[in-house]
């Protein structure tokens, strides 16, 4: 009997789903999937799903999978580098469930960034799906092409030298964004390239950061992507250099994730499936904790710029109406109800699609759990299809 197991923090789609399985040889299995909405168990980068293959109760396969729907035309492929970080604390956990880097949509690589993600990925053990293209198998070919790569005149340049006899890693990162420590893409970046060569070289040494001494108090993701790798770093200061990473003193979750079982995003993530299972048409989902996805309108997908604030749910009802949904936990209906007035440019840039066509648009704000409220804006609660109640407008 072969039962499998989706552990997850996103909102996974039947259609991804059926991929998935698809390409793991598991068609035949649809029926037996359970999948479980998880967090993280140290709030760190957790990758997008697990698929555990059970025969007869044991596990017979292991995946760590990320699943993405970027190219080479959003967002300068950062996710390229972004994503990487994901694997190296879920391998700690499952050192031989198989490591798969998912694209939805399939194209041919032809930028330098998206090449040396893939490179990264390669270099890093990671299984590259929907994406061809030539990219560096080796490491001197990686440092070739990142190095020879040129940027804006005014952004820190993000590359490495590899030192051999004197088994030294350099990097040049900048990893202060808005006086924090906290450039993800650079950190993700950082963590591959320090987790590709951490059998290679003693010394990491880590220049044109952006950082003062202050940061270094932080415990961030590439602190605890250290702590995994079991490496320190040497950030250069204008008058020191300074050593930073974990001690031995850190206590890493002995769980690689916990079961979510109450709030907001599980909440939004159920009302989305129930809408599905009605027929509904979901043109929109940014659920909480979840990658952004993109806009399907009469089967074409729009990305929708970073600088237009989103809902989280959109979709048709029965009588053509765009239906547009903020999901708040009970406690911040309030806010909520705030948020409905931030989103004129999001429903602008809906609108104005070419012949699509619709009745009305109705906002409103749907929380976990039953607030006793009296305002017009508030659509009611859904914690599951048995335990809800929402208003008809909705449908």
């Amino acid at each position: 009997m072969i039962q499998i197991l989706i552990s997850t923090e996103e909102r996974l789609s039947n259609q991804i789903v059926k991929k998935l399985l698809s390409f793991l040889g598991l068609s035949d299995f649809l029926e037996n999937v359970k999948i479980q909405t998880v967090k993280s168990s140290w709030d760190s980068s957790f990758v997008d799903c697990i698929v555990e293959v059970y025969s007869d109760g044991k596990i017979s396969k292991g995946f760590l999978i990320e699943i993405t729907q970027s190219t080479e035309s959003d967002s300068r492929n950062t996710s390229a580098y972004q994503r990487l970080q994901k694997f190296i604390i879920g391998s700690h956990y499952y050192p031989n469930y198989e490591k798969i880097m998912y694209h939805t949509e399939k194209y041919h690589a032809n930028t330098d960034t998206a090449k040396v993600g893939l490179s990264l990925c390669y270099l890093m053990g990671i299984r590259i799906i929907n994406v061809d293209g030539d990219y560096p198998k080796s490491l001197d070919g990686l440092q070739k092409l990142k190095n020879g790569m040129k940027g804006p005149s005014h952004n820190t340049p993000l590359q490495f030298w590899f030192d051999e006899e004197n088994l030294t890693l350099k990097i040049s990162a900048k990893l202060e964004k808005s006086g924090a420590f906290s450039s993800d893409p650079n950190i993700g970046f950082v963590s591959a390239i320090v987790g590709v060569f951490k059998d290679k070289v003693d010394n990491i040494i880590i220049i044109n950061h952006g950082l003062s001494i202050k940061h270094l108090k932080s415990k961030n993701k590439l602190y605890k992507n250290l702590y995994i790798l079991k490496k320190k770093l040497k950030f250069v200061f204008e008058d020191e250099i300074l050593e930073w990473g974990p001690s031995d003193s850190i206590k890493i979750p002995e769980n690689y994730y916990k079961i979510l079982e109450e709030g907001e995003k599980l909440s939004m993530i159920r009302f989305n499936d129930y809408l599905e299972n009605r027929g509904n048409e979901i043109l929109f989902r940014n659920i909480a904790g979840c990658e952004r996805e993109k806009l399907i309108v009469m089967g074409k997908s729009y990305t929708i710029p970073k600088k237009i604030k989103v809902p989280d749910l959109v979709f048709i009802n029965q009588k053509n109406n765009i239906v547009i949904i903020e999901g708040e936990c009970a406690k911040n209906v309030h806010k909520g109800i705030i948020q409905l007035g931030t989103f004129d440019k999001f429903i602008d840039f809906l609108t104005k699609i070419p012949n699509f066509k619709y009745n009305n648009i109705i906002k409103g704000v749907v929380t976990d759990k039953q607030v006793e409220i009296n305002d017009e804006n508030y659509l009611g609660y859904f914690d599951s299809s048995k335990n809800n109640k929402l208003n008809e407008i909705i449908y």
